[in-house]
């Protein structure tokens, strides 16, 4: 018999991987990020529901009438950090730190009305994951950062790139 289960996600406030592995591997898990030194969480600081790490499969095999081993088998490779938590449904801080992050750098850019600011801002969070609703952000977003002309305009384009799913950004035709 198996069951699909989740280990614990180790993941700093600023959104590195430290560690897919927590219960399994505690000793890869570290106070700090060692790319940027923010401190690292296993739990959502909301709700405080842990992480999902690396998902496996843990199956009982017979080996004898009387004793038995237990295997686990990695099936998942490619892990995604999640934006939101799936129990409570707040943003992780590497995700507040985006979202803020893209509102100031909107707020600086000249070419942009105070109405085009705000329905841009209005766009970052259905680019994060993928909903109905996110082609259409999509095309919003893409429309009016192609009316930015400062360097903020390049700064932003990178940030998408590195935090929204690459099948919306590539709707985008940003590069």
């Amino acid at each position: 018999m198996s069951s699909k289960q989740y280990d614990v996600a180790q993941i700093c406030t600023s959104g590195h991987v430290i560690n897919l592995s927590c219960n399994r591997q505690p000793a890869d898990c570290t106070k700090f990020c060692s790319l940027c030194g923010s401190p690292t969480i296993k739990e959502c600081p909301s709700c405080k529901a842990p992480i999902r790490g690396d998902a496996y499969v843990s199956s009982v095999i017979a080996v004898t009438s009387l004793d038995s081993v237990e295997r686990s088998i990695k099936v998942i490779k490619d892990y995604v950090v999640p934006a939101f938590c799936p129990d409570c449904g707040n943003p992780y801080p590497w995700t507040n730190s985006f979202l803020i992050s893209a509102e100031k750098i909107v707020d600086m850019a000249d070419d942009l009305s105070p109405e085009q600011k705000q329905q841009l801002k209005e766009t970052f969070p259905n680019l994060l994951i993928d909903k109905p609703e996110s082609k259409y952000s999509a095309l919003v977003a893409s429309k009016l950062i192609h009316e930015i002309k400062s360097m903020g305009k390049n700064i932003l384009i990178e940030m998408l790139k590195e935090n929204i799913p690459m099948k919306l950004f590539e709707l985008m035709q940003l590069d």
